[in-house]
């Protein structure tokens, strides 16, 4: 029932009980006559507690994040381009992200490691809308559904990225009426329903566990000098995730689950950029990439005024050219 266009193969019904199949028939039917269908919305309704809100409610309403997303002069702090790429990634709040990995480079101040909590946070209210997490993804009671926070160090997984994350979720009406609040000097948020939020550094703290929402920050900077080693490390550590999230929750081709990759630019070779070359190269589709210079993301970094630069090479010096050039001096730097 993932994609009604997709029932259209008469072959998707074989596998069902005749309830089942006049259910599917009768789907087809209102969607062919009315261009929606009333009982496919009821069908999925039995499975929430209550239906998620799109992203940009989720962010923008003080019962969700809007009250920690605004700054003392009453200012929204996501930035325009980040608004654009959540609604891009999260476009129906009642499907799976648009893809299973996003990968987020550029340089220091971009906001990359805030637009990974956002994400992990609309995939766990979504997850927490449900009424059973563990029966809609067909787990066992014994797995743990597990929203991971990855750094090059235990005490960096608990660093920026996990306080913001915990500032949000504890200045939010409806996670505050959900979770539980423990610790008195430095308060955690714990969701209900068994699921849990963990930070960790190593493979072995992901181990075991049903991991549906993976972020990696500094993936590029793992605790190695030796570029190869570090890259290996960082390998070991996004494969180990990547495999427990297809083992866990791929059902046929939709895999739900979203891994968020952050790292700013160390060297050509680091794992960050190698990385991104090979799924440029080899685009499935499941990869987001966002690789953006400071002026495309910050509004606050750009500016009206703009200037051209030619661009020198081996026997050319690089040269900033003057505001009021004309086109026929362009011409000449040409």
């Amino acid at each position: 029932m993932e994609n009604i266009k997709g029932v259209n193969n008469l072959e998707l019904l074989q596998d069902l009980t005749e309830e089942e199949k006049q259910e599917v028939l009768k789907i087809l039917q209102e969607v062919t006559e009315e261009g929606k269908s009333n009982t496919y919305n009821e069908l999925l309704e039995k499975d929430y507690d209550e239906i998620p809100v799109d992203i940009e409610t989720f962010l923008k309403d003080k019962r969700y994040l809007g009250k920690g997303l605004v700054n003392e002069e009453g200012t929204f702090t996501v930035y325009r381009y980040w608004q654009k790429t959540l609604k891009e990634i999260f476009p129906d709040p009642l499907k799976p992200a648009t893809c299973n990995i996003l990968a987020l480079s550029g340089g220091i101040g971009l906001g990359k490691s805030f637009m990974a909590v956002l994400c992990g946070l609309y995939e766990l209210y979504r997850m927490l809308c449900l009424k059973n997490p563990y029966v809609y993804y067909g787990l066992q009671p014994i797995d743990k559904i597990t929203f991971a926070f990855m750094n090059i160090t235990l005490d960096a997984s608990k660093g920026v990225a996990w306080d913001k994350m915990q500032q949000l979720l504890q200045s939010s009406d409806w996670f505050m009426e959900k979770g539980t609040v423990t610790g008195t000097v430095n308060q955690e948020w714990h969701p209900p329903k068994g699921i849990e939020l963990i930070a960790g550094s190593l493979s072995r703290h992901i181990i075991g566990r049903a991991v549906f929402f993976c972020f990696q920050d500094e993936v590029s900077f793992r605790n190695n000098q030796d570029v190869e080693k570090q890259k290996e490390q960082a390998k070991a550590l996004v494969n180990t995730a990547l495999a427990r999230m297809q083992s866990r929750f791929m059902k046929g081709e939709v895999n739900p689950t979203l891994m968020v990759l952050a790292s700013s630019k160390r060297t050509e070779q680091s794992y960050m950029e190698t990385f991104i070359k090979q799924k440029q190269e080899n685009d499935l589709g499941t990869t987001k990439i966002v690789d953006e210079p400071q002026w495309v993301i910050r509004e606050d970094k750009d500016s009206p005024i703009k200037f051209k630069v030619a661009v020198g090479n081996k026997f050319l010096s690089s040269e900033v050219v003057p505001l009021d050039v004309t086109e026929k001096e362009l011409q000449i730097y040409r």
